[in-house]
């Protein structure tokens, strides 16, 4: 920039009448013109890498908006699986319920009332998010 300010200034001042006029003139008006090219192609760089910069920018955006919708659909599905987790406990308690009733019927004289009371202590187990 400093050789474009230089020759800004050079073409302000003018040349003084003389036999090397022509020359002068000549010297600055290709000063000019390499002045001109280098700025065109810095232009042309600086455009280039924008462009580059800005399709990297796009790419990144489009990115992040899909792991958006992604963070979306997950946080949908973990709704969902909690819905579907109480559902299930309420089962599980339902029938830990109706199994309870049947022994309470029976009085543990029948054969399978053991394996009543194991299945009672699994569901009991699982309601309370342990391990059988």
């Amino acid at each position: 920039m400093a050789d474009a300010t230089a020759l800004m200034k050079r073409c302000q001042i003018g040349v003084p009448r003389g036999p090397n006029a022509y020359d002068e003139l000549h010297s600055i008006l290709a000063e000019c013109y390499g002045t001109l090219g280098a700025m065109t192609a810095e232009l042309a760089r600086t455009n280039e890498q924008w462009e580059k910069s800005h399709q990297t920018a796009l790419a990144i955006q489009d990115e992040r908006d899909k792991l958006r919708k992604d963070y979306a659909t997950a946080a949908e599905n973990v709704q969902k699986l909690d819905a579907d987790n109480a559902a299930l406990r309420d089962l599980l308690d339902q029938a830990a319920s109706a199994m309870r009733k049947t022994l309470g019927v029976w009085g543990g004289t029948c054969a399978w009332h053991g394996d009543i009371k194991t299945a009672l202590s699994t569901i009991d187990a699982a309601l309370k998010g342990e391990a059988p």
